[in-house]
């Protein structure tokens, strides 16, 4: 993962960080509906500054190679007492990817795989909190499946 491109990518974005996660969140509920019941009694604008937070800590982190896990692994308890799923993170992913692309007016292909392989940590700690049984074997801003080694791959 290129920690430079993410950084760079990460302060352009910062500069409109209120229409960034204002228009996030809009693009998730008009694309993801489905999604709408677990924003029912949420402060959006809250919510919208612990998105841009949680960017920060995570490319700040990778950045200073700091291990992150503990703070994924809290993250994910709170989003699995909330009743989110594994297979909601995709829509997610694929709609935080959007709108980065939208606001880093430098976006490259380069800067997708940089940022892609960022959630992909930030989802695969979050993961490991929902079964600490299970072994997260593959993680990927399009999806997340998990195994028991006593169970077959799904």
């Amino acid at each position: 993962m290129d920690k430079v491109l993410l950084k760079e990518s990460f302060e352009r974005i910062s500069r409109q960080k209120e229409a960034f996660a204002a228009t996030f969140y809009q693009r998730l509920q008009e694309k993801c509906p489905h999604l709408l019941p677990f924003f029912a009694n949420v402060d959006i604008k809250r919510q919208q500054t612990s998105l841009m937070a949680t960017l920060a800590v995570l490319v700040r982190g990778i950045e200073q190679g700091d291990d992150l896990s503990p703070i994924f692994r809290k993250l994910g308890r709170v989003h699995h007492e909330r009743h989110i799923r594994a297979e909601h993170y995709p829509d997610f992913g694929s709609t935080l990817m959007e709108t980065l692309a939208q606001f880093d007016p430098e976006w490259t292909r380069e800067h997708r795989e940089a940022w892609a392989a960022a959630l992909d940590q930030c989802v695969r700690g979050m993961m490991e909190s929902y079964d600490p049984g299970a072994t997260v074997y593959r993680v990927q801003i399009s999806g997340v499946r998990t195994r028991r080694d006593s169970l077959p791959v799904s």
